[in-house]
């Protein structure tokens, strides 16, 4: 009805970020498969690894809130139509993007920038007649970025309240191998307090255990090398 076509007029889809169960991008980079499981993003193409959630959200909400500036009317038999979507970067599009919920899926097909604004040619799936609309360039930017982008930076992910034991081992860094054992150390949670087991057992400090707690779970990657973990020899591990 009317409301519906106003409706589209003013947003890209009727779409709740909260209802987002999925997301496919794929871009120059290639296709990144990302899903929401239990209330966390998950990437789980071409690696299954933690999502940056708030990297995620950003792209759902940068589509769900995006408003068209202008639509233009597509006839899909028309060759000269046809001749402006290949020139607007749409016949292929340059980045799509597939949404699921729950009850259904929502395709975005992005094209080249406008050169006379920070606007970009879109349309809402690649029907025949589907219009194009022009959107905010901020769509495109969020959908070009690589797989790191969208990877999580946390290199624990743990929680504080249900740590019993903490053991650290710095390697022996010495010229020859065995000839120190490295330091190491150990302490336990027993009965609500925190022990050193080793090198030694006496009272461990309780604002320490929890200082060096709290730095080990802010530690953040700052890249990524390499996905295979067979040999790890050339980095030291």
């Amino acid at each position: 009805g009317t409301k519906e076509r106003e409706q589209a007029e003013t947003q890209l889809f009727n779409l709740n970020p909260d209802d987002v169960t999925g997301l496919e991008i794929t871009n120059l980079h290639g296709l990144f498969i990302l899903q929401k499981i239990n209330n966390h993003w998950e990437i789980k193409k071409p690696v299954n690894t933690p999502a940056d959630g708030a990297a995620v959200d950003s792209v759902i909400n940068q589509i769900a809130f995006a408003q068209p500036q202008r639509i233009i009317r597509v006839d899909g038999s028309s060759s000269k139509d046809t001749a402006n979507l290949k020139e607007w970067g749409l016949i292929p599009p340059a980045e799509r993007v597939v949404i699921h919920t729950h009850a259904k899926q929502y395709e975005l097909l992005v094209g080249r920038k406008m050169a006379i604004n920070d606007s970009v040619y879109a349309r809402a799936s690649g029907r025949k007649n589907e219009p194009v609309r022009i959107i905010p360039n901020t769509v495109k930017d969020i959908l070009q970025k690589d797989l790191s982008a969208f990877r999580s930076r946390n290199v624990f992910d743990f929680d504080l309240d249900k740590a019993t034991k903490v053991a650290t081992r710095i390697a022996d860094a010495s010229t020859t191998p065995g000839q120190h054992p490295g330091q190491q150390c150990e302490v336990d949670l027993k009965d609500g307090k925190w022990t050193l087991q080793s090198p030694l057992v006496a009272r461990a400090s309780d604002a320490d255990v929890q200082a060096l707690l709290n730095k080990i779970l802010a530690e953040r990657a700052v890249d990524f090398v390499i996905d295979d973990a067979s040999n790890l020899s050339p980095y030291g591990l």
